[in-house]
């Protein structure tokens, strides 16, 4: 059984692109006391779509989010990829790692899956 919250309303969109948008949405719910659980954050808050990184550009301020969501009693839930990237990101990524089977793997092309997992 999920957490009492987890049952309630969320709001989720894409057509949120920054943390300004999202606090703007996030007013209007609190001005119309609508009841509001929490929001997904979907994944216009990532930095080139990358896992674990966050656009400073467009969400230039969590911590503050953070707490205006506490002070409203909200939840957040982040979005992340489901494949972790092989170009570019050095940082969450290395041919290492690849050993312990952490990847998907395709039955064609036992080495690696490479491809395109959102659309």
């Amino acid at each position: 059984m999920p957490p009492f919250w987890g049952l309630g309303y969320f709001q989720s969109s894409s057509a949120y692109d920054t943390q300004n948008d999202y606090e703007v949405m996030i007013d209007k719910y609190l001005e119309a006391e609508f009841p509001l659980e929490g929001v997904f954050v979907d994944k216009e808050y990532m930095e080139r779509y990358l896992n674990f990184e966050v656009d400073l550009k467009k969400f230039s301020d969590l911590k503050s989010f953070k707490g205006k969501l506490k002070e409203a009693n909200l939840k957040a839930i982040y979005v992340l990829g489901a494949g972790i990237g092989v170009e570019n990101n050095p940082k969450w990524y290395s041919p290492e790692i690849e050993k312990y089977g952490f990847f998907i793997q395709s039955s064609n092309h036992r080495d690696k899956f490479n491809g395109n997992l959102i659309g």
